[in-house]
């Protein structure tokens, strides 16, 4: 009974990993929409220098669990050659683990244009919020695991 409950817990966290995922893809696709505006009204050299994205991954049953990664990069575009279209570079800009949510947020807005600044802090601050409940779900199914593991060989241990 005690496992049953526990696995139920754990479910229930990956399943709101799932809606996690599907939020943050959301707020991708906002910061991309106002992208590909400004680069519609714009000239390549003036295009935005920095992008997001989500990677997700749904291992297998016995692994961890869902995982989301919320990553920037910065872009650079090279022009094609006469009658080639240009190409775009990447480079992913390192979260900063020990830097607080307020000066990673500066760090990008200084890394990007005066005029998606407000569109990158409205981004990042909803990435930030994403990120804490990741970080507390994960912390939670992990503890959960060692319970559910530890019960299971006392189970086998007595019979």
């Amino acid at each position: 009974a005690e496992t049953e409950t526990i696995k139920q817990i754990i479910d229930t966290i990956n399943a709101r990993m799932g809606a996690i995922d599907l939020s943050a893809h959301k707020a991708v696709a906002l910061y991309w929409d106002r992208v590909k505006f400004e680069r519609s009204q714009r000239d390549v050299r003036e295009w935005p220098k920095i992008g997001c994205r989500v990677k997700s991954s749904t291992p297998r049953e016995t692994s961890a669990g869902p995982s989301i990664s919320i990553q920037w990069y910065k872009n650079r575009f090279v022009p094609g050659k006469a009658g080639e279209k240009g190409r775009v570079f990447s480079t992913h800009i390192k979260e900063g683990t020990t830097l607080s949510a307020e000066k990673r947020a500066e760090r990008l807005v200084a890394m990007s244009q005066d005029y998606m600044a407000d569109t990158v802090l409205q981004t990042e601050a909803t990435f930030e919020a994403i990120r804490q409940e990741i970080k507390a779900l994960t912390s939670a199914r992990k503890i959960l695991k060692i319970a559910l593991n530890t019960i299971e060989r006392k189970i086998e241990q007595a019979l």
